[in-house]
């Protein structure tokens, strides 16, 4: 299991991580972040990953967005 180790998200891969040795912990950056959000999008669009219908989750989804800014 990868676990957000970044900010909060390190108490409990702090803790999980004394548990289950097979828990690892991903720091996200602003360089780490738009690969993974890449990525998530591609296995939406192709049916490779699917969530549950929480309602918060959805909008979420829906209304995130990355823009690629090319520097002139």
């Amino acid at each position: 299991m990868i676990i957000d180790s970044t900010g909060v998200g390190d108490p409990t891969y702090g803790d999980l991580s004394g548990e289950y040795p097979r828990v690892e912990g991903y720091r996200i950056s602003a360089a780490s972040k738009p690969p993974l959000i890449e990525n998530l999008s591609v296995m939406i669009e192709n049916g490779e990953i699917t969530y549950p219908e929480i309602l918060g989750l959805i909008n979420e989804i829906k209304i995130f967005g990355y823009e690629n800014k090319v520097e002139e």
